[in-house]
């Protein structure tokens, strides 16, 4: 029976291989678990221990809408004999209908071979990109029995809640902020042109002049300002200090 267990986990490894991308071998075996009666609550195969992302809140079953996470499973094997594990993936539903996935978590093939009592881990990787809101959170895992039929048990289902993302909450309120000041801005401005014309004139023609009025007074200012210095330059120069010149050169200039 081992042998024959390892030789379909090898054939399972090696078609998922050649066929990845098609997952034809889980569209297979999925078809098998729906003609075997679904997915079954227990199993006297497998027991199993979920662990959630550790978060910010102390409730760590939260998941931030658009982040990557995972859960992890952990799976023992209380069967008396190797079980073969193929499969985990799961699905997000409301809690009046856990049956009716809204939500799937694509399927990830693991092909995991435990012996009795054999413990392992397997993680669970989504990204639930959803409104913020409260569901209840599925996650099933695919082995084989002992007569080699494939069958899916739920390991997990409980409610997760999933909240908004930081981020996208500031850039969104941002944006709003923004767009509510330019709305008030060039609103008030139409609002002015056409309810208060004269009163928009007048801010203008009394901007308009002041500002002519500051021009000329700072263009007079400058004009004054020239005349003071060539005024102040001439003083100096009568003023001028002749002490240094000597007595025979003073003589001269003063009989020319």
């Amino acid at each position: 029976m081992n042998k024959l267990l390892q030789s379909l986990l090898a054939f399972v490894t090696l078609f998922a291989v050649v066929f990845a991308q098609k997952d034809d071998f889980l569209v297979s075996m999925n078809k098998e678990i729906m003609r075997n009666g679904g997915a079954q609550r227990t199993t006297e195969y497998l027991s199993f221990d979920v662990v959630f992302p550790k978060g910010k809140e102390a409730d760590s079953r939260k998941f931030v809408s658009g982040e990557p996470t995972e859960v992890v499973v952990g799976v023992t094997n209380k069967a008396k004999q190797a079980t073969g594990v193929y499969a985990i993936g799961g699905y997000f539903a409301y809690s009046s209908n856990t049956s009716k996935p809204i939500h799937e978590i694509q399927q990830t093939r693991v092909n995991i071979r435990l012996e009795p009592k054999q413990q392992t881990s397997i993680p669970l990787r989504f990204n639930p990109e959803m409104e913020a809101q409260e569901l209840i959170l599925v996650v099933n895992v695919d082995y084989f029995d002992s007569d080699e039929a494939p069958l899916r048990v739920v390991a997990f289902e409980g409610p997760v809640q999933i909240i908004p993302s930081d981020f996208i909450f500031d850039l969104s309120g941002l944006s709003v902020l923004a767009a509510f000041g330019a709305f008030v801005y060039y609103g008030g401005k139409y609002l002015i042109s056409v309810y208060f014309p004269t009163a928009a004139a007048s801010t203008g023609s009394t901007s308009s002049s002041g500002a002519s009025s500051a021009t000329a007074a700072a263009a007079k200012k400058v004009k004054l300002t020239s005349a003071e210095l060539k005024a102040e330059a001439a003083k100096k120069k009568e003023e001028l200090d002749d002490e240094w010149i000597p007595e025979h050169l003073k003589k001269t200039a003063k009989k020319k």
